[in-house]
């Protein structure tokens, strides 16, 4: 994931060669362990931040890896599967060749959360179903859930390949101002649950007592206790996403 960053993903996919011996040698790995496929987790071809930056050959060399997965594994009834970023800017920056992707695999697997977080200084849900624009790390008002996989699918990737990514946890922001809400300063930092011990990062079981509510803007959960506010996953939250999927 995130802190494998572009890792060896760009070796593994920057020739022929180094693609066929990858989608093999996976191949026999996979076949051996009686495994049904492979999930390619590459965060992000042609991305240029982060803890291991790509290149920008890393984009058109992913998509050829797929379609080399692709052809070592379909012949043996194995499935090819990938994990996305969802945003539409994440999709121009690194798979503008949306429905070549989506063809070359059996699902697709959008990371629709992790939209707001601990690198920002504003409090903002990480998987906010829709958004009002307002959040300053979000000035196009496309970083949720219905206008990503609206544009995974106007962009050409058959929505039955889609899979909807919902966090089983929650981002939580300690407000630096008096008001504890969304859109207000607000820290990770030292803010941690008793059990994940991360950051800004807790459990579904360390915030359900909390005193929760659908946030009209977002169409998704926040609970408050003090002057902690966390975006997080209800039931009821989860339901809009499951209509709307």
């Amino acid at each position: 994931g995130w802190t494998h960053g572009t890792g060896g993903f760009a070796k593994a996919a920057q020739s022929d060669t180094s693609r066929h011996n990858f989608a093999t040698n996976a191949l026999s790995f996979i076949q051996q362990n009686g495994f049904d496929g492979i999930d390619v987790d590459w965060e992000y071809p042609g991305f240029q931040d982060g803890p291991k930056p790509g290149h920008p050959d890393d984009v058109e060399n992913h998509v050829l890896l797929l379609e080399e997965l692709k052809r070592v594994f379909k012949p043996e009834g194995l499935m090819v599967t990938a994990a996305f970023g969802a945003p539409p800017s994440r999709v121009d920056e690194s798979y503008p060749e949306t429905e070549r992707i989506c063809n070359s695999l059996d699902m697709v697997n959008l990371m629709t959360y992790d939209f707001h977080g601990g690198w920002e200084n504003v409090i903002g849900h990480h998987s906010p179903f829709t958004s009002d624009g307002n959040h300053p790390n979000d000035p196009t008002n496309t970083w949720n859930v219905k206008t990503s996989v609206d544009y995974w699918i106007e962009k050409g990737c058959p929505a039955n390949k889609l899979t909807l990514g919902l966090g089983a946890y929650g981002r939580v922001f300690k407000a630096t101002t008096s008001e504890v809400d969304r859109l207000q300063p607000g820290t990770t930092s030292g803010v941690r649950g008793t059990y994940t011990r991360e950051d800004g990062y807790m459990a579904f079981h360390e915030i359900c007592n909390w005193d929760s509510h659908i946030d009209s803007a977002t169409q998704s959960a926040v609970a408050i206790n003090g002057d902690l506010w966390a975006g997080f996953e209800t039931v009821q939250s989860a339901n809009v996403k499951l209509d709307y999927l």
